[in-house]
């Protein structure tokens, strides 16, 4: 039996934006999944998102933000960022991300087409910090389909 036109509809605005916050231990690292949160089982090609994320507010933290498929999440849980001093920005070897915001202090914005199908998960790295700390980082994301 197919769902109510109502139903339908309510679904496909919900899946259509995220607006949530990424928990993450400072120096460490936290993902949300993506199609738990759009109630999807993957992102399919052709698909245009826009993404914004923003500083956790932790006087002195900046945080990296990276939209991955699922093969570079299994790379990111075991790749530590490296600073590029050519390119002046963060390098994870191996991991081609979609989409990098790096050490974010003022909110950034990206448009992007999905270019694979596969499941996506938006992950906040605080990795590159050096001491330790209790602090929980709460990155604010904003995910929505164009």
């Amino acid at each position: 039996m197919a769902a109510p036109a109502s139903t339908a509809a309510a679904a496909a605005t919900k899946s259509s934006k995220i607006d949530t916050v990424i928990s993450v231990h400072f120096n460490d690292i936290g993902c949300i999944d993506l199609q738990k949160e759009l109630g999807v089982e993957y992102l399919y090609p052709d698909q245009k998102y826009k993404i914004t994320a923003a500083s956790p507010n932790a006087a002195a933290v900046n945080v990296n933000v990276l939209f991955v498929d699922e093969n570079d999440k299994l790379i990111l849980g075991q790749t530590k960022p490296q600073w590029d001093s050519l390119q002046k920005a963060w390098a994870y070897p191996g991991l081609v991300p979609v989409v990098q915001f790096n050490d974010i202090t003022v909110p950034q914005e990206k448009t992007f087409t999905i270019k694979t199908q596969s499941k996506y998960y938006i992950c906040a790295d605080d990795r590159k910090e050096t001491d330790m700390n209790d602090v929980m980082l709460r990155v604010p994301v904003t995910l929505t389909r164009l």
